[in-house]
């Protein structure tokens, strides 16, 4: 987690795992959040779904970024909030498996296998 990601789990107040009836077919990860300066979402939800071709599909919840604090968006001088600074060139991004639970990598987050 960088500093900017510590900043927004300051809002979350839970974190809950929904289990399907077999593990092995899905879950979902919902955050709880509190009020915050950074989106309007109260609850963030991630779901892991086995599709049809035996692989691990995803959906999540489209986040409601406040005006000026969407951290998924790049920056190159736009200041405090913003996260893009030390990845600024394609293919800078860490490797999906080392991205963890990051919320500013909410669309492409990756759990293990």
């Amino acid at each position: 987690l960088d500093e900017t990601d510590e900043e927004v789990l300051r809002y979350m107040t839970q974190l809950t795992v929904e289990e399907t009836e077999d593990i092995r077919s899905g879950y979902k990860i919902i955050f709880e959040f509190k009020t915050n300066p950074f989106f309007e979402n109260t609850q963030l939800v991630k779901e892991f779904k086995m599709v049809e071709s035996g692989e691990m599909g995803t959906t999540e919840t489209k986040i409601n970024w406040k005006q000026g604090m969407a951290l998924t968006e790049k920056s190159g001088d736009k200041g405090k909030g913003k996260v893009g600074g030390k990845r600024d060139k394609p293919g800078d991004d860490p490797p999906p498996s080392s991205r963890g639970l990051k919320i500013t990598q909410w669309a492409g987050m990756k759990l293990g296998k």
